[in-house]
């Protein structure tokens, strides 16, 4: 996003980072560490908010991984993720988008293991957990963009499933 135009028509931002970045930094490249992390996230969203200041946003934290199985998908007897070292990184998103007064799609509680493919990244379940908790958190935070609210502020491009003649 370079400028205001960039944003036309957008109604809500999600940001889900985190899962990468959490990684054990003497087992992988793509750890970022905790403080840069939360300040990284944070100027994603003020960088956002800097060309639409009323943005709604969702930050989703990152999945806890099955370490075992990301293991085994690797083909190592050490995983590069570990559950305590995500942990922390979900509560700083939780942290983060409290104090700047936005939504969140908490996966603490609402993905387990049964949502990854490979001990990291999702897999059907996940998505669909993924999909939950951010609808979830719009409803609560930003129940106008709430599709199944009586006045969303979203417009309708295409009719309801349940408007459409299956016959026709």
């Amino acid at each position: 996003v370079r400028s205001p135009q960039d944003l036309e028509g957008v109604v809500l931002a999600v940001l889900f980072w985190g899962a990468n970045d959490s990684a054990i930094p003497e087992l992988s490249q793509q750890h970022v560490p905790l403080e840069e992390y939360a300040a990284n996230l944070e100027r994603m969203v003020l960088h956002l908010r800097g060309f639409a200041p009323e943005l709604p946003v969702v930050l989703v934290t990152p999945p806890l991984p099955d370490p075992v199985a990301w293991s085994k998908h690797r083909g190592t007897t050490q995983s590069d993720r570990t559950k305590e070292v995500t942990r922390q990184y979900q509560e700083a998103v939780v942290r983060l988008a409290d104090r700047l007064g936005l939504a969140c799609a908490d996966l603490r509680t609402s993905l387990d293991d049964t949502g990854l493919c490979d001990g990291l990244h999702l897999n059907a379940v996940g998505n669909a957990a993924v999909a939950q908790s951010v609808r979830e958190a719009i409803k609560r935070h930003y129940p106008t963009l709430d599709p199944d609210c009586a006045n969303c502020s979203i417009p309708i491009q295409l009719p309801f499933w349940n408007n459409i003649d299956p016959k026709n």
